[in-house]
């Protein structure tokens, strides 16, 4: 495949993609880097790849990359982990990594998928909604008391009943 080839196949790719040499350093990024993380694809050229990892997780994924040059396979990067991206502001997104190595004239290269992920897991907006449906709930409640208090009703009665009927309600609505 042509270098230009190459290229346009991978500014076709939906996801950020940089190739990076066995000293770490970046040799390509594609224009999906910038919307995704910020930097140009010129700005990153030469440098090392560790301008993605978040200060807290260098010193791992140094020798995480030792051990995927010592033995290269294509794979997802921290299976079973949140990964997260730094961006050229400084703040951090979650993203899926995958991990493509190629043996290219000039030695091993690890070409680097990234792909922005949902910012909040299900159990996140699970949590969200119900936090949100015990509001409405309490709300209800409240509305509900108040209604059945300015009608007069007895409430235990209410209870009993199981709900106010048309009747109830008008009355209610009207007072």
């Amino acid at each position: 495949m042509t270098q230009r080839v190459y290229r346009e196949f991978s500014e076709s790719n939906p996801d950020a993609v940089v190739v990076v040499d066995q000293a770490g350093r970046i040799n390509f990024a594609n224009g999906r880097v910038e919307a995704l993380l910020g930097y140009s694809s010129s700005e990153l050229l030469g440098k090392s790849a560790n301008v993605f990892v978040p200060d807290r997780y260098r010193s791992l994924h140094s020798g995480h990359m030792d051990r995927f040059v010592r033995d290269p396979s294509p794979r997802m990067m921290g299976a079973g982990l949140d990964l997260a991206a730094r961006r050229k502001d400084g703040t951090e997104i979650r993203v899926e990594i995958s991990l493509s190595p190629y043996q290219s004239t000039d030695g091993l290269v690890v070409i680097v998928a990234m792909r922005e992920i949902t910012n909040t897991s299900n159990r996140d907006l699970l949590e969200l909604e119900n936090s949100d449906l015990r509001g409405l709930l309490r709300v209800a409640k409240r509305d509900s008391a108040r209604l059945v208090a300015a009608a007069g009703i007895d409430a235990p009665n209410v209870r009993a009943q199981g709900a106010c009927s048309a009747s109830c309600l008008r009355n209610c609505t009207t007072a």
